[in-house]
């Protein structure tokens, strides 16, 4: 099945706040209602400024919207940076998600990194 490409940088003029994930999401959400396809790639190649509070926004609409509409996301990364982003949003939020590389067309799962338990004594 073909995925539809959305570009994130389409979706926003900034991606290092909570708030700009927050609107890019409500965009993306609106972008792909109408959608015949249901199998998306969020395209977050190029992005040098990337926050983890942004891509944790990104990833909660993406499950409302995978749990609501059935959609399957697929995020294109291209650094370790935005990867690790992605594994603490995926721990956080006990999600599964999917990535790729811009020049792979391999899909791999996310291996998530949970938050650390402090122990209370």
């Amino acid at each position: 099945m073909e995925r539809e490409r959305i570009a994130i940088r389409d979706l926003t003029d900034s991606a290092v706040t909570r708030y700009k994930g927050s609107q890019a999401g409500m965009r993306l959400e609106e972008r792909i209602q109408d959608r015949e396809s249901r199998s998306f790639v969020l395209d977050f190649s190029g992005l040098r400024l990337l926050s983890a509070s942004f891509i944790d926004e990104i990833v909660l609409k993406t499950q409302e919207m995978k749990a609501g509409r059935k959609c399957d996301f697929v995020f294109e990364i291209d650094s370790d940076s935005q990867l690790n982003k992605l594994a603490r949003s995926a721990g956080i939020r006990k999600a599964n998600l999917q990535f790729k590389r811009p020049d792979q067309d391999e899909v791999s799962e996310v291996e998530p990194v949970y938050p650390r338990q402090t122990e209370v004594v």
